[in-house]
């Protein structure tokens, strides 16, 4: 894709991106139509389905490169991490840095696509809450979310576990490390392909595994 890029210096743990779209809530997700999940269980590599750690789908498909609304939804545009470009260990939870070549730029300037390797940022649940836009013209505010949800959630479930009221669920990214004059990258945690026939992939050709534990986590897989 496109990808996204930092022009200048962001220090670890600044929010980077926001993920525009639709919202489906888990609840909603459980009883979809038929059509729906069938729409969603396609497994097609150029969907961009970004689902948080408490089920909760964020549906960008139809979300334009650019919006306009919001300049800092760019989270659905951002690439997965490439394949190493030399021999390295597995991924664990760290980033592991390149020797920069002799002949490389090392002007300020310069733009670095792969200065490390794996990913240089992750996926972090939002909650835009009443609290957050208090004293702030809520409704001004609320403009800039750039999310609605398909369906809205059900009181039992939408405020369950929060002290806040919640007036949308996001999801954004966050650096996992100081990123400057660099492409964006995090681990999309891809879900294999669970119809892929025995001896094929059961990922897209780009795709390179970072991190097993964390896909075996995330889809409740065994090792």
């Amino acid at each position: 894709g496109r990808g996204v890029y930092v022009d200048g210096y962001a220090p670890a743990g600044t929010l980077l991106a926001l993920f525009p779209g639709k919202v489906w809530p888990k609840e909603h997700l459980q009883s979809a139509s038929i059509q729906t999940q069938m729409q969603f269980s396609q497994n097609d590599s150029r969907d961009q389905l970004s689902m948080r750690y408490d089920d909760i789908l964020i549906d960008s498909r139809l979300s334009p490169y650019t919006v306009v609304k919001n300049l800092w939804a760019l989270g659905h545009i951002v690439n997965h991490p490439p394949a190493p470009t030399v021999k390295a260990t597995p991924l664990q939870h760290e980033v592991n840095k390149l020797q920069p070549s002799e002949e490389s730029d090392k002007s300020d300037n310069a733009t670095n696509h792969h200065p490390h390797e794996g990913p240089n940022c992750g996926i972090v649940p939002i909650n835009f809450t009443d609290q957050t836009l208090e004293g702030h013209g809520s409704n001004k505010l609320r403009e800039y979310i750039p999310n609605e949800y398909e369906l809205t959630p059900k009181a039992w479930a939408k405020n369950a576990f929060d002290k806040d009221e919640i007036v949308m669920h996001g999801l954004g990214l966050v650096a996992l490390r100081d990123v400057k004059d660099e492409e964006l990258f995090y681990d999309y945690r891809m879900s294999p392909d669970a119809e892929a026939k025995e001896g094929g992939s059961e990922y897209p050709s780009w795709y390179y595994v970072w991190d097993q534990e964390a896909i075996n986590s995330r889809w409740d897989m065994d090792e």
